[in-house]
């Protein structure tokens, strides 16, 4: 190569790290790389409500500065919207991938807003339908008595061993207006939905 490169030729594999114990990226003959405990990276995918399909009771939208959102009703009957992800082949299958709302109270008032994700995944070509009822995550987070204050919830959880690489997701997002533990008496402006997962390569092997 030119001057001051550094090319390696391997036989088998080359690991940089630990020598492949616990925290090391690995660079395979054919040079696809991967990595393994501390190297591996986070990644976060941002699912905006400008993207979202409505549910059969669905919120007012509206603009607030420059943010667009989706303002879900305090009173029953259950506001929802419907988002999609397609799950990536660089996700580390053995992690669980977070997921979680950023969101803005209408008013000044104390109060707490219920969340719920109803979550199904879905493999392409396997003999699997859509039409499944999913599996429901929840969190309660409280407002803190500033109008139009951008909030975002705890981490809800969706576990490895309930889907797997490659699955489409069907999200459905709604505030929980039948909780007794959903206090605030006013509108929640939903403005996107946040998923982090770990990464342990760049992507699919070719």
């Amino acid at each position: 190569g030119a001057a001051g490169d550094i090319n390696l030729v391997p036989d088998g594999v080359t690991t940089l790290g630990d020598g492949g114990v616990a925290n090391y990226t690995q660079v395979s003959a054919t040079g696809l790389q991967t990595m393994a405990g501390t190297a591996r990276v986070r990644r976060h995918v941002i699912i905006g409500v400008e993207s979202a399909g409505l549910g059969a009771s669905s919120p007012s939208q509206a603009v607030i500065g420059n943010f667009f959102v989706n303002q879900f009703s305090p009173t029953p009957p259950m506001e929802s919207i419907h988002m999609t992800w397609h799950i990536p082949t660089d996700w580390d299958s053995s992690t669980d991938i977070d997921i979680h709302i950023h969101w803005a109270p209408a008013t000044g008032a104390a109060g707490d807003v219920v969340w719920d994700i109803d979550y199904a995944a879905v493999a392409s070509e396997a003999d699997e339908v859509i039409s499944g009822a999913g599996i429901n995550l929840t969190v309660t987070d409280s407002t803190q008595s500033r109008q139009d204050e951008l909030l975002e919830t705890a981490n809800m959880v969706i576990t490895a061993a309930s889907i797997a690489l490659e699955d489409t997701i069907g999200l459905k997002i709604s505030r929980d207006t039948n909780d007794a533990a959903d206090t605030y008496g006013a509108a929640a402006s939903l403005i996107l939905v946040e998923i982090e997962y770990t990464a342990n390569k760049l992507g699919e092997g070719t």
